[in-house]
């Protein structure tokens, strides 16, 4: 009996520790931005969808930095349609998280998405591995088993430090 509750208290433990972490913002990484009326059209685009709190454009890096609303749900499908609507295209999309994801648990679930760890390497900044948020060249390239606790659905992620 000890023992079924001590097992218990630790798989509530870890489920909680992976619940707890924020996701800080996502980094959309966008093909064909040369001038700032580009930029203002996808900024435009973005800034419709109802789960955005802020964007910070940036034409340098041709990425934009987007501040999530944690109350409302989110449309990752959304992200790659916005931008579409603007006349460009995703190059890649990565979630920051304001700490690191630790843990042993490779499938988890945030905010109603299923997602699944590539590996259980401890970082703040994924890439999201999915057809509709990389080109293809890139998704082909990058091939990964799917751990075998993910569903068919789960939004695969691969840890990248920088």
């Amino acid at each position: 009996m000890f023992r079924l509750l001590f097992i218990s208290l630790i798989f509530i433990c870890s489920t909680i520790s992976l619940q707890a972490q924020k996701l800080d913002y996502v980094l959309v990484g966008i093909n064909g931005l040369t001038c700032s009326q580009c930029s203002r059209s996808v900024e435009m685009q973005l800034r419709k969808l109802s789960f955005i709190k802020d964007i910070e454009m940036d034409l340098k890096a041709t990425v934009a930095k987007v501040y999530l609303h944690d109350n409302r749900n989110w449309d990752w499908y959304a992200f790659p349609k916005a931008v579409q609507d603007a006349g460009f295209s995703i190059r890649n999309l990565y979630l920051v998280f304001e700490e690191e994801l630790e843990g042993e648990k490779q499938c988890f679930t945030y905010k109603n998405t299923q997602f699944s760890r590539i590996n259980k390497d401890n970082s703040k900044r994924f890439l999201l591995h999915n057809i509709s948020f990389m080109n293809k060249r890139d998704y082909k390239k990058e091939n990964y088993a799917r751990p075998k606790c993910a569903g068919q659905n789960d939004f695969m992620l691969i840890p990248h430090k920088k």
